[in-house]
C-alpha cells in the first residue's frame, strides 16, 4: 500500500479517532496524527515531514518515481 499524506488545519466533525478504513475502499485506511506528533511517527518518504510543515493554504507535492 502506498502511503498517501494530508495536512487538515481542522478535522471535520464525525471522523473517527485513530485508524478508519474509507468508504470507497475497504484496504485503505486513514490514521490521524496531530502535527506535533509527527517527528515520532514512522514516515515514508522521509521528506513527508517537510512537506506537512507547510503553512496553511501552501501546497507542496513530492513525486517519486517507480
Amino acid at each position: 500500500m502506498k502511503p498517501y499524506y494530508f495536512r487538515l488545519e481542522e478535522v471535520p466533525a464525525g471522523l473517527p479517532c485513530g485508524a478508519f478504513s474509507v468508504l470507497d475502499n475497504a484496504d485503505t485506511s486513514f490514521r490521524w496524527v496531530a502535527l506535533t506528533e509527527l517527528g515520532g511517527q514512522a514516515v515514508s518518504p522521509l521528506p513527508v515531514r517537510d512537506l506537512l510543515g507547510v503553512s496553511a493554504g501552501e501546497v507542496r507535492h513530492l513525486a517519486i518515481p517507480s
